[in-house]
């Protein structure tokens, strides 16, 4: 459905924001985007309509606009926290990943439950190597059983971060949840090698060998790691 604008039938602000809302429910953003602008320019101080106008754009992928639109409606009303949420969405699609990450903790300081925040500021977080703000919300997430099975995950955001002994505790809890995984032992074996674990290495790596029937780009994989493994555990060992 299309709202056709004219003199004879004006609306008021409210009135065309509650029609943006109604073409955006039967998937229409273009004419909802529409119906906004007309609610703007019957009333610029409302920040409904610029939070709404805003959201609309983040629809139709127009996020610098939509930047815009949400600076304006927090202008208007800074507790408009909703407002806060899209524009760290609209900010984190243009790029500008630490002042997405501001708008979305200052969100979460409100709503500190909201799980698609938390999930949001992980994604953020992880783009922008912000390691430990990362481990926070994929922890929290954990606590609050929206994810299962993050040992291995964790274990790559401690090491990343440059926390060696929580990465190895991580990894091991990994590892006895489901030891026969090929593939983690692999991921361990990497692991374990790049910080300075090499005999752990070795031993997940000799296990690979040993008990598995692996493929052969996978054998080549091991053999080539296990080479440099004990080159480094060599060298390690002489110093």
């Amino acid at each position: 459905m299309h709202w056709y604008f004219s003199v004879a039938t004006a609306q008021t602000a409210e009135q065309w924001v509650q029609k943006g809302i109604q073409s955006e429910k039967s998937g229409d953003s273009k004419n909802a985007l529409e119906c906004y602008s007309q609610a703007i320019k019957a009333e610029p101080g409302l920040p409904t309509a610029w939070y709404n106008r805003g959201v609309a754009r983040i629809k139709l992928k127009q996020y610098s606009l939509a930047v815009v639109d949400l600076n304006k409606c927090i202008l208007l009303d800074t507790g408009f926290h909703e407002a806060y949420f899209n524009r760290a969405l609209a900010l984190w699609r243009t790029g500008n990943l630490q002042f997405a990450i501001t708008d979305i903790t200052g969100y979460i300081i409100h709503y500190p439950a909201h799980a698609e925040a938390r999930e949001m500021r992980y994604m953020i977080a992880t783009e922008a190597e912000d390691w430990e703000l990362a481990i926070t919300d994929l922890k929290w997430r954990v606590d609050h059983k929206l994810i299962e099975n993050a040992e291995t995950l964790l274990a790559v955001l401690y090491e990343k971060a440059g926390k060696t002994d929580e990465a190895v505790l991580h990894m091991e809890k990994a590892l006895s949840i489901t030891p026969d995984d090929i593939m983690l032992r692999l991921d361990a074996a990497s692991m374990f090698q790049r910080i300075g674990k090499y005999q752990r290495s070795m031993e997940f790596l000799n296990r690979i060998l040993l008990d598995e029937p692996a493929s052969e780009s996978l054998l080549t994989e091991v053999q080539h790691l296990k080479g440099l493994t004990k080159t480094l555990l060599i060298t390690y060992l002489i110093l």
